[in-house]
């Protein structure tokens, strides 16, 4: 009896898996020029300039059967002038898409389709026929439709009773989110308050320390941002690219109200004189930036714009300077001396305020008790 070798598992061949390419705005921008260039040919329409220096667009905004209705007189003026089928683009929104998608219909409905200028005959018609309707057949039904909202008229029926509940229903909806939000707001105001309690921040030297960390973090955000050149469909993927703006602007708040009230506590800040605020605070502000640029450099890499779609190399690259270093120090030390001229004058003006519970709701809101 013959033994049979046991069949050895194998590890199934690896299949390649081709890694998706991301599609670029330049390579859809430069697809939608020559779909625009084609159109304007089928058109008959001609510029002087290609169709990236001369594109025109045509936007109807929202407003409900109003808008619908302003919208088509637009149309009709525009009709007048034989100026339709100049258009390039056309952006509506509510009441405006109403109008905007009755004029794409009854361009692609006509014999043949895509005209515009028996399209633009209909909409303005200068002779009238007896027998005939003063007004192009789809305008009129448009105009004897215009309360699609209530086809059903009367204060009474169906159609209005369930307008009034939907009004009703969003109104509610908008004020819930109006009331939470605003009520957050006004009770922030007393997380304020709570960490500046004695026991949370037992030394005014602390909230300076913090304050001066938080613009020092704010700092390297903005420079961060401006060294920055992500294209804006890839700033989506990433939290930092999406909120810098945001973040830069709530860590200088934050600084701010970390200043207030260190100065605000601590009686001996503004006795020292000029001559070591100006200087003190120039020195600093010059080391943030100086150790920012440090960290990301004075220029910006810009990518080529010839081949979107492939990963590029270095030598594609260019960069782009920002600032030079002169100019960095120079523009960072006259800031930075500025304020502390202006931290200084405001520290004074704390130290007057009386350092009870009276006044720490006026200087954590407004900064001032006045």
């Amino acid at each position: 009896m013959s033994k049979s070798a046991a069949p050895i598992a194998g590890k199934p061949s690896a299949v390649k898996k081709n890694k998706p390419t991301s599609v670029t705005f330049t390579r859809v921008f430069t697809d939608e020029l020559e779909q625009i260039e084609r159109s304007r040919e089928a058109r008959g329409v001609t510029h002087a300039a290609p169709a990236k220096d001369s594109l025109i667009g045509l936007a109807f905004s929202g407003g409900g059967i109003r808008s619908a209705t302003f919208n088509l007189g637009i149309l009709q003026g525009l009709a007048a002038k034989g100026l339709l089928s100049k258009f390039d683009y056309l952006s509506t929104v509510s009441g405006g898409g109403y109008i905007g998608s009755w004029l794409a219909a009854i361009i692609q409905r006509w014999d043949p389709p895509g005209k515009f200028t028996p399209v633009e005959e209909a909409l303005c018609r200068k002779q009238y026929k007896i027998g005939e309707p003063a007004e192009y057949a789809p305008v009129h039904w448009l105009r004897n439709y215009a309360n699609y909202l209530t086809p059903q008229t009367g204060l009474f029926s169906a159609d209005a009773g369930a307008m009034v509940g939907t009004w009703l229903r969003n109104v509610i909806l908008n004020f819930i989110v109006l009331v939470l939000f605003l009520s957050g707001m006004i009770l922030l105001p007393s997380v304020l308050v709570l960490a500046t309690r004695d026991d949370l921040l037992p030394h005014p030297q602390f909230s300076l320390i913090a304050g001066a960390c938080l613009v020092l973090v704010a700092t390297l955000c903005m420079a961060r941002s401006m060294m920055d050149f992500t294209p804006w469909e890839h700033q989506q993927s990433n939290w930092f690219l999406r909120n810098r703006v945001a973040l830069s602007v709530a860590l200088f708040f934050f600084a701010a109200l970390l200043f207030n009230i260190g100065m605000w506590r601590w009686d001996g800040i503004a006795r020292g004189t000029l001559q070591y605020w100006i200087p003190g605070a120039a020195v600093y502000y010059t080391g943030t930036w100086l150790l920012a640029f440090l960290m990301f450099g004075t220029s910006r890499t810009t990518p080529d714009p010839g081949k979107p779609e492939e990963k590029e190399s270095d030598d594609k690259k260019s960069e782009e300077p920002v600032i030079s270093w002169p100019a960095l120090i120079f523009s960072a030390a006259g800031a930075g001396a500025l304020g502390g001229y202006l931290l200084n004058r405001y520290a004074w003006y704390m130290g007057a305020v009386p350092p009870n519970d009276q006044n720490i709701w006026r200087v954590v809101i407004f900064g001032t008790v006045t």
